[in-house]
C-alpha cells in the first residue's frame, strides 16, 4: 500500500462556507476554479481534532506502521489495550481514510494497515 501524507486544516466554518461559496460563484458564472490541494480534512477547532485523534489512537497509528501487526488482536497486545478498546478505534480511524481494513476470508484475522506516512495540521489564525 502507497503511504502518504495527509493535511487537515483547523478554520472556523464560516471560513470554510466563504470559500464554497466564492469557488460555487465562480463555477457558475462559466469560469473554471484553479485546482487548489486543499487538506484532506477540515475541522473548525484543536478540540475537534483532538476528538478523532486522541493519544491511544495515536499511538495505534504508529504502532501498526512500525510493528506491522498480522490482525486487531495482536495489535490491542502490542498496545496493550483491551481488544473491544482497540477495535473501535480501529474503526474510527477507517472512517476518516487513516487506516485499511481487511478480512481475507470468514474465519480469518482481520488485518489492519497505516494508509498514511504523516499527518500535517494547518490552523488559520
Amino acid at each position: 500500500m502507497n503511504m502518504k501524507a495527509i493535511k487537515i486544516q483547523i478554520k472556523p466554518t464560516k471560513d470554510f462556507l466563504n470559500d464554497t461559496a466564492k469557488i460555487m460563484k465562480a463555477i457558475q458564472a462559466g469560469k473554471r476554479p484553479k485546482p487548489v490541494k486543499e487538506p484532506k480534512f477540515f475541522f473548525e477547532s484543536l478540540d475537534a481534532v483532538r476528538s478523532i485523534l486522541t493519544d491511544k489512537r495515536m499511538q495505534l497509528l504508529r504502532l501498526i506502521k512500525k510493528e506491522r501487526p498480522s490482525s486487531i488482536k495482536e495489535l490491542a497486545r502490542l498496545a496493550k489495550r483491551d481488544f473491544k478498546a482497540v477495535y473501535a478505534d480501529i474503526q474510527k480511524l477507517e472512517q476518516f481514510d487513516l487506516v485499511q481494513v481487511t478480512k481475507s476470508r470468514p474465519g480469518s484475522n482481520t488485518q489492519v494497515r497505516s494508509k498514511v506516512s504523516a499527518i500535517q495540521f494547518s490552523v488559520e489564525i
